[in-house]
């Protein structure tokens, strides 16, 4: 935890989202979404929410190591064009409660949010897995070209 860091990156968030510039959390990014937009996190999903599906992978970054399921009518699957991806996992923590302002916009297996998007904004999307690091993958790929698109269009 770094609450400076935190103020921050929360006042960065609000100041892109007012102005409506595009928004893309990665892992920790769209922890801090959720979290400066009203939500909640386990704080350590070992300990707190155990599961089947291994969100602390060991294997390299440039593979994946679960499935997450798109939900259908989303930004996110409007950009993918996946119902479902397998995507590397790197963390310990998650959203527990959604902030008001967003919606979940892919799941892993065992429930937990993998993705969400802002209910109003023009693009703000979060995604819990690292898609800089399957930069091969083409939903990285897709993922990256919709976010410097939406950049490129202010």
């Amino acid at each position: 935890m770094d609450r400076s860091r935190d103020l921050w990156e929360s006042a960065l968030l609000a100041a892109a989202l007012e102005q409506g510039k595009p928004v893309l959390g990665v892992c920790r990014g769209m922890q801090l979404m959720n979290r400066a937009l009203g939500g909640s996190l386990w704080a350590d999903l070992p300990s707190e929410r155990p599961g089947q599906v291994e969100h602390q992978q060991t294997l390299p970054r440039a593979r994946g190591s679960h499935r997450v399921c798109i939900e259908a009518g989303t930004r996110l699957a409007e950009i993918l064009r996946f119902s479902e991806i397998t995507v590397n996992s790197g963390h310990h923590q998650a959203v527990k409660d959604l902030a008001p302002p967003l919606a979940v916009s892919a799941s892993a297996d065992d429930g937990l949010t993998e993705a969400v998007e802002h209910r109003t904004a023009n693009f703000a999307l979060g995604v819990q897995w690292h898609p800089e690091g399957q930069f091969v993958a083409d939903h990285s790929r897709a993922l990256f070209a919709a976010f410097v698109k939406a950049a490129a269009e202010l």
